[in-house]
């Protein structure tokens, strides 16, 4: 670096030198472009050892590993005194303060999903300990091992208890809207011209009305209906067989010990 700069400032001057002669007649044209052409080439040299100079200073910097947030190492994947690639990792950092729980959801549950969506969090190590977290990310694709899509729900404010790698149970309660997600029995459905419909009774006149749904899934207790009910109906859940359109029916309170329901004509 330094023999390329001297390299220069000797051409500078050589060049210097060289112009009044040129005027004055006492060198060719020919001799000061060689000088011309010995600055420009010392200039050259010594951009070129400025840049090398430079990467070398930089490839340095990689020796040196630093962190750009705070966080716990979970992980360490090189020995000292190895030679590691360019972009081969070598630690593992979970960042401090965002403290997340994975999950996976199964395909017929990924759609009624939202980022965001809030969830309850209870760790299996910590009986009754508990807290609240939001959905954060949701998979764009299914796995395809497992059938299931990766979920991630953030905790806010996590307890002392919770601990990086611990298992924790989490819960999240679908918002019912326009009678999405209403779980009615088996034995309250029944199909009409081959379309799945239910019986609703209404409470003030006691009568039983058709009304077509739609079912999403299966579930536990039956099937889950995402069109035609509301939270909060009257189903009939038994001899929907036997009913037809404004059939009058018994509710449930009126009856007497012992007695069964039936509906009337």
């Amino acid at each position: 670096m330094a023999g390329a700069r001297t390299r220069r400032d000797v051409a500078h001057a050589n060049l210097e030198r060289a112009k009044p002669l040129l005027a004055q007649h006492f060198i060719s044209q020919a001799a000061y472009d060689i000088r011309r052409n010995e600055l420009d080439a010392a200039v050259s040299a010594l951009e070129t050892a400025e840049a090398q100079l430079h990467q070398a200073a930089n490839a340095t910097t990689y020796a040196t590993l630093t962190a750009d947030k705070a966080g716990i190492v979970t992980a360490v994947t090189a020995e000292p005194g190895q030679v590691v690639g360019a972009g081969q990792p070598v630690i593992a950092i979970a960042e401090a303060g965002a403290i997340e729980v994975a999950i996976g959801v199964p395909e017929q549950d990924a759609g009624r999903l939202s980022v965001g969506q809030r969830a309850a969090v209870k760790l299996w190590a910590e009986v009754g300990a508990g807290v609240e977290g939001r959905i954060r990310e949701i998979a764009g694709q299914a796995d395809p091992a497992s059938r299931t899509y990766a979920v991630r729900v953030a905790i806010a404010a996590p307890p002392k208890a919770m601990r990086l790698g611990m298992t924790a149970a989490v819960s999240i309660s679908f918002e019912n809207g326009d009678g999405a997600g209403v779980v009615v029995p088996l034995t309250a459905l029944t199909e009409v011209d081959g379309a799945p419909v239910v019986f609703v009774v209404d409470v003030e006149s006691k009568t039983v009305r058709r009304t077509p749904v739609t079912i999403a899934d299966p579930v536990a207790d039956g099937l889950r209906v995402t069109g035609g009910l509301k939270v909060g109906d009257v189903v009939v859940s038994a001899g929907v067989q036997f009913l037809r359109d404004g059939m009058r029916v018994r509710l449930p309170g009126e009856l007497r010990r012992g007695q069964t329901s039936r509906a009337e004509g």
